[in-house]
């Protein structure tokens, strides 16, 4: 069921590139609470020193497009490592790491993880997950 629901989930993104255009296009004042927005404009701030704007622009798409693949391997590797005693957590933690994977975070994205804190197996997901919608509640 878990899997279905993943699925489901991640079956637009397999679209192409243009199902991401949308994501990545967007900003405002939302998107520093993104992880792989800050670490793309950290990595662009750096670059921008070292190399061409040209350069670093890419480099910020490409660290952006590194967290989206990280979620798709961390996702395989939780439905690998579920037995299926526990559905509705591996779906909170499943929803929670697309929440910190995509470039563009809302503080009303917190709702897809947020019921789910309770009865997450790792601590540190909770942990993860608390904080998360701590700095989100802020925005």
């Amino acid at each position: 069921m878990v899997a279905s629901l993943v699925i489901a989930a991640v079956a637009p993104f397999a679209a192409g590139s243009h199902t991401f255009a949308s994501l990545t296009s967007f900003g405002g004042l939302e998107s520093w609470a993104s992880p792989s927005h800050l670490v793309g404009r950290g990595a662009q701030a750096l670059a921008g020193q070292f190399a061409g704007s040209a350069v670093s622009a890419g480099l910020a798409k490409a660290l952006e497009g590194a967290f989206l693949a990280l979620f798709v391997i961390l996702l395989w590797r939780l439905m690998r490592d579920a037995d299926g005693t526990d559905a509705a957590g591996t779906w909170g933690v499943a929803l929670l790491l697309l929440a910190l994977s995509l470039p563009y975070l809302l503080p009303w994205y917190a709702a897809w993880f947020a019921p789910f804190l309770g009865i997450f197996a790792d601590n540190a997901f909770v942990l993860v997950g608390v904080f998360v919608t701590a700095v989100l509640a802020l925005a």
